[in-house]
């Protein structure tokens, strides 16, 4: 008999994973978005990209070229932010920050090798720079090179200790390697800074489910629900 309770909670586990990720499907359809989900087992980077890699809105520096750059902001339209941070690096070679942008238009064109040479001298420039260590582990991540990854979240959280994703980005990576102790540990605190991240529930579901601890599951896929709900209502007014 406990081997059908068991196989009953997985099942129940299973279908209502199906279910967040339907009705998120859905939800984010009517809004025009899409949550990019973590998938453990999956490669890490169909998160990573959907989640920040990109032209970041919390950078705010100055300069026409940089802002006609940052107007860019789909996939296709990475030649041209990095031909207009190409601008930007002629009249300023020492912007970190432009080096990180453009960084992180190399990573959505899927060049990876790129990517990590800017955010290797944007560090080399600026070693306080928390977003360069964190869109650098985010394209080691991408590359399957997870320790050099986590490696690079921790500095991040070193350096800006309230940055969530950066602690979500690290659990998928640690998850990656099996370790969903520490996946677990680290959605928490993703979730403890952001407590409508969808995607952290959502990730810390799946890592329970992993570990056969299908209430927790079943709690947290619950609470991703709910949090896109709250967030999809506020984006709608």
């Amino acid at each position: 008999s406990s081997d059908l309770l068991a196989l009953a909670a997985f099942i129940a586990v299973t279908v209502a994973l199906a279910a967040v990720m339907l009705f998120l499907v859905f939800l984010k359809a009517s809004t025009g978005g899409w949550p990019s989900l973590p998938r453990i087992g999956a490669p890490v980077g169909q998160s990573a990209i959907g989640r920040r890699v990109g032209l970041s809105d919390k950078r705010d520096y100055a300069g026409d070229f940089n802002n006609r750059g940052r107007a860019h902001r789909g996939p296709k339209e990475s030649d041209r932010v990095s031909s207009a941070i190409d601008e930007v690096m002629k009249l300023n070679p020492q912007d970190a920050s432009a080096l990180v942008d453009r960084g992180d238009a190399w990573a959505r064109k899927q060049q990876y090798d790129r990517a990590i040479s800017d955010y290797d001298e944007a560090i080399r420039l600026d070693s306080k720079n928390a977003d360069a260590f964190y869109s650098r582990g985010d394209a080691w991540a991408e590359t399957g090179e997870f320790d050099r990854a986590i490696a690079d979240y921790d500095e991040a959280i070193r350096l800006d200790p309230k940055d969530s994703d950066a602690f979500y980005r690290r659990g998928d990576a640690w998850a990656e390697k099996g370790n969903f102790d520490r996946a677990i540990a680290d959605f928490g605190r993703a979730i403890s800074l952001n407590p409508r991240d969808a995607e952290a529930f959502s990730s810390r579901g799946i890592a329970w489910r992993a570990k056969s601890q299908y209430e927790r599951a079943l709690a947290d896929f619950d609470e991703a629900i709910r949090s896109e709900e709250h967030t999809s209502e506020l984006q709608s007014h």
